[in-house]
């Protein structure tokens, strides 16, 4: 028996402000947001919130202890809702906030259902999916990894979508994000798990992302502010698909090289992609693989077989962000198979949704096939 489910509330505001009208913020709220979010876009509406600031607790993506040290703060407050402003990390954080828990471990090794409280959810990148998912992930100190957890208690009540926070955000961010919200639809189409009504979900993730880095590679890259709302719900759809199943091979490396070199998650994503679809493309060129080729095809108006989509696709990416070797970030080709062992060791929960069955040889060849 197949299932589909999404039980998230989707609101879609021009500004923070109708938003901050809409959900009557108060002072029985906690945002968790950046400072740089906060003083143009919140503070001057002088909601009568509390605010925890991301970046006093961490600067990368987020560690199980500056979680557990945001959790001692939350603790403090006398808040009743959480309302999340912010990328990924942010996003994520306030999920494992909104758990009630002693700390971040007690999530992971729970075996039974997890209460949390009321929370919203606010992306200001057009990315991670977060906001429609339910799945959070932490880079886990006691395992050296970045793990996911998933579980209805991680969707949040509410998600809102407001393409003025778009408006400033930094090119690399904006690139890096919307290719990990293409990879999410990719994985979860290509998933022997997957299911035909979030395939719906994800095959429009996809044709809104290549209809947009097409425009941004013909226009020039600044037709990306034109086309904010498109991929804010490019980034929910595929947050949807992922919610009802994971992703695959391409995640479950990115976790761990990102985990061990703090690389920007789409980034890292990004570099996997093409070496991953390869291989699946040689080994099943028949399977679902061909109909994603297909839309591959359509939206860049092109006419290949799977190989040639996907090729076409890297190059469309590679005139558009620069995405370096895995050597640049410090890794050493003789520690491939180290990388290997440990997607396999600490990724089985994505690694059981790739297209094709991938060894730990096959996985090092990777590895040492992007050095």
């Amino acid at each position: 028996m197949s299932r589909f489910h999404t039980p998230i509330s989707i609101h879609e505001f021009p500004d923070f402000s109708l938003f901050a009208n809409e959900f009557e913020i108060g002072k029985s709220d906690v945002i968790i947001t950046h400072k740089f979010l906060a003083e143009p876009y919140i503070m001057p509406l002088k909601p009568t919130c509390s605010y925890i600031f991301y970046e006093d607790y961490e600067k990368g993506e987020p560690s199980e202890s500056a979680v557990d040290k945001m959790r001692k703060h939350i603790k403090s407050l006398d808040c009743k809702r959480i309302i999340a402003v912010g990328g990924g990390s942010v996003l994520d954080a306030a999920k494992m906030l909104a758990i009630r828990a002693e700390c971040t471990a007690d999530i992971y090794s729970s075996t039974e259902p997890l209460e949390r409280m009321p929370l919203v959810l606010v992306p200001t990148t057009c990315g991670t999916g977060s906001e429609t998912s339910n799945i959070a992930v932490i880079y886990m100190d006691s395992a050296g990894s970045k793990m996911g957890k998933s579980g209805s208690a991680f969707f949040g009540d509410a998600s809102v979508l407001i393409p003025q926070f778009l408006e400033k955000l930094p090119y690399d961010i904006f690139m890096y994000s919307l290719l990990d919200a293409l990879i999410h639809g990719i994985e979860v189409y290509l998933s022997p798990n997957s299911h035909a009504f979030s395939n719906v979900y994800c095959a429009e993730a996809v044709r809104l992302i290549l209809r947009g880095l097409r425009l941004m590679r013909e226009r020039g890259k600044d037709v990306r502010f034109k086309l904010s709302v498109d991929f804010l719900r490019a980034s929910s759809y595929a947050g949807i698909g992922l919610s009802n199943n994971p992703c695959g091979a391409i995640h479950a490396c990115a976790m761990v090289f990102g985990g061990k070199h703090d690389t920007p998650h789409g980034m890292t994503n990004a570099i996997f992609m093409n070496s991953i679809l390869k291989r699946y493309t040689a080994n099943n060129p028949d399977g679902s693989i061909k109909d994603l080729a297909k839309i591959i095809c359509e939206e860049l108006e092109i006419a290949e077989d799977a190989a040639g989509a996907f090729n076409a696709l890297n190059n469309l990416i590679a005139g558009l962000i620069k995405l370096d070797p895995l050597g640049a970030f410090g890794m050493e080709k003789t520690c491939a198979g180290e990388y290997a062992s440990a997607v396999v060791k600490t990724q089985q929960r994505l690694i059981v949704n790739s297209y094709i069955e991938i060894t730990t040889e096959e996985f090092t060849r990777i590895f040492e096939e992007l050095y």
